[in-house]
């Protein structure tokens, strides 16, 4: 919560895969640009935890979509994680840095113990809903579901395979993520 509850504004910029721990650390900041063809997601929810910063997801992108990532593992583009609130904006690559430092030029305008003020007042509202409880709560729960028999089955798969060919299994069920790779060679 330390980039969440940080007094400066805080901005993430991404491209190439911002998945598991990238998407909770996106989920934390305070705005996120990303490359169009950035794909968000976190395919650790297949069997592998919980992601604690990661669940706000649903306060960002609303129940209904959130719900579908997590029993998937999903991903989603930036066009798409635009379009569902996931990230601010979705820009080319070849304009995402610039644009990124326009738009933190702009945030600069305004001093920055007003942009203190202003953050403390919307991370108010959002900790009145419940979002630092949800996070905290779901440290205990993702520590219950490391207790199950497929995340026993994960780390045996780890320890006897290897990370890469434990994540082969994992993903190569859903034909994505380095198995998607994989099928246009």
């Amino acid at each position: 919560m330390y980039l969440f509850r940080i007094g400066k504004v805080t901005i993430v910029q991404a491209h190439g895969y911002c998945i598991a721990g990238g998407l909770e650390l996106a989920m934390m900041a305070d705005l996120v640009t990303g490359s169009t063809d950035c794909q968000f997601g976190h395919p650790g929810h297949r069997g592998m935890g919980v992601a604690r910063n990661g669940m706000i997801l649903p306060l960002v992108i609303g129940m209904r979509k959130a719900k579908e990532l997590f029993y998937t593992g999903d991903s989603v583009d930036g066009v798409e994680a635009e379009r569902l609130g996931l990230i601010n904006y979705a820009w080319p690559e070849e304009e995402l840095e610039a644009r990124t430092v326009a738009l933190a030029d702009r945030i600069a305008i305004t001093s920055s113990d007003f942009l203190a003020g202003l953050k403390a007042g919307v991370n108010r509202f959002y900790e009145n809903m419940g979002l630092s409880a949800a996070v905290e709560g779901l440290t205990l729960l993702d520590a219950a579901v490391h207790q199950t028999d497929s995340a026993y089955e994960w780390r045996d798969r780890v320890e006897k395979d290897g990370l890469r060919e434990a994540v082969a299994w994992r993903d190569g069920r859903y034909g994505d993520y380095g198995e998607r790779a994989k099928d246009t060679e």
